[in-house]
């Protein structure tokens, strides 16, 4: 009986397999970055992000809020609620190679030491999506 249903399992993949085989899958035009996010601080008028560049070195930029608002035409940007024990990080979204949206994927809990307040101060660049994006 084992013998029989180990058979049919396998027919079952064989045929499965030819079947998935003529299907053409074109490359798709939209691509995504993650970049690992040490700490953001919200400020008025913009989340600062500091995040990491490769080695051991630090960049930081800003994001402007009115990116975030909801329903706005120029949205292109979102905070994610992160599950416990995953890291900080960005998601950098591009569609036919030019910038489309970012994800500041964080803690949910404003009180986690990733999350700063920044009250007033000189911000950092705007946002550069190939430049964070490189990590360089």
């Amino acid at each position: 009986m084992n013998k029989r249903l180990i058979c049919v399992f396998l027919f079952l993949a064989l045929v499965s397999a030819a079947v998935f085989a003529d299907v053409e899958y074109e490359v798709g035009s939209k691509s995504y970055i993650n970049v690992p996010v040490v700490k953001v601080y919200d400020h008025t008028k913009a989340y600062v992000v500091i995040y990491m560049k490769e080695g051991v070195s630090y960049g930081s930029t800003s994001i402007p809020k009115d990116w975030f608002k909801q329903g706005s035409s120029t949205r292109k940007a979102q905070v994610k609620a992160l599950p416990k024990g995953l890291d900080p990080y960005l998601t950098i979204c591009f569609e036919d190679g030019e910038f489309s949206f970012v994800y500041i994927n964080m803690p949910a809990s404003r009180m986690d030491s990733a999350w700063g307040v920044m009250n007033g101060g000189k911000l950092p660049d705007e946002f550069d999506p190939l430049l964070v994006a490189s990590r360089k």
